[in-house]
């Protein structure tokens, strides 16, 4: 579906005229919306200068296309991309403000990372639908982080971790942190510790498809419902209807067992035979989230801009996918 919007800009509207005049064939944007304002940003390092730009509260729609590192994130700014296949973040992303201003209630969605995310003193943070490294907290008081739809390699903190939820996602490596006071919650994931050990405190495992890694469970104290395990069934965790010892041979309709490639969607042979505490199938495309790495927002293209007296006219297309 696709729809074409026309937006009129007033002067009362900051335009930075330097990035309007640039090349326009540069195929890189990023549109910053503040409030009833909207700037518009060119080239790879468009999303820095986007951000620099933002106020709280901002979004900034990316275009298709590789962007620069914006540095550290210590606003509370949304970012969308155009798909994690589609829209690239060089390096690592670096949420780390500080004790007095703490970052509040962001989203990061339809990109892929070139490296980690880092986090620290953050409440409310999404992340959907994104490729990336490892999440991993850097200092204090990181809490309410919800996961979902995304595809990464691990979870690394420390004792300052509270209330994450993974929901619908793949997870490529070991699950490694030490706070028992986590409240952390993997939910209709796929998770595969291959070549890794686990080394983790307790967590609730529900609705997951879990690979043997090399210690080939999960950790002590645990809870684990209706999962299917590659692995034997143990007594050092919390168990309720799961299926331990499957064999992965044909548990996928690929037939590719556990093996990992980034086009995998890890889809069930038999759904109606592994049926989850919510009455939908085990693994990812169960749940309030079934995989979808499609981004939930309109994608941004063909953005023209004509400047007619005291008013700039921006027309651009929007793939409502």
């Amino acid at each position: 579906m696709k729809k074409i919007f026309s937006l009129m800009c007033g002067m009362a509207i900051a335009l930075f005229c330097t990035n309007t005049m640039m090349a326009q064939n540069e195929s890189q944007t990023a549109l910053l919306q503040d409030g009833d304002n909207v700037q518009v940003f060119y080239g790879a390092g468009a999303l820095s200068s986007a951000y620099a730009a933002a106020n709280a509260g901002s979004t900034i729609t990316l275009s298709e296309g590789f962007f620069n590192n914006p540095g550290y994130l210590t606003k509370a700014i949304n970012i969308i991309g155009s798909g994690s296949d589609k829209t690239t973040i060089y390096s690592a992303l670096n949420y780390l403000s500080d004790e007095s201003a703490p970052i509040q209630n962001v989203v990061l969605e339809g990109v892929r990372v070139n490296g980690d995310i880092y986090v620290r003193y953050i409440s409310g943070l999404t992340i959907a639908k994104c490729r990336f490294g490892v999440f991993r907290t850097n200092g204090s008081s990181i809490e309410n982080i919800t996961i979902r739809q995304s595809q990464f390699a691990t979870i690394v903190g420390g004792d300052y971790i509270l209330n994450i939820a993974v929901l619908n996602s793949i997870i490529t490596s070991k699950i490694e942190y030490s706070n028992e006071s986590t409240a952390l919650v993997f939910d209709h994931c796929v998770i595969m510790p291959t070549g890794s050990c686990w080394d983790h405190s307790k967590a609730v495992y529900q609705n997951c498809i879990a690979a043997a890694g090399c210690n080939t469970n999960f950790a002590t104290g645990s809870t684990v419902r209706y999962c299917i395990c590659q692995f034997g069934d143990a007594d050092k965790y919390i168990k309720e209807n799961n299926w331990f010892g499957v064999d992965p041979t044909n548990l996928f309709s690929d037939g590719n067992g556990f093996e990992y490639s980034d086009e995998r969607t890890y889809t069930l042979s038999n759904p109606e035979t592994y049926v989850g505490s919510d009455g939908t199938q085990v693994g990812i495309h169960g749940g309030l989230y079934p995989w979808d790495m499609t981004p939930s927002t309109p994608v941004v293209t063909n953005l023209q801009l004509q400047v007619n007296g005291a008013t700039l006219n921006v027309t651009y297309d929007a793939e409502v996918r």
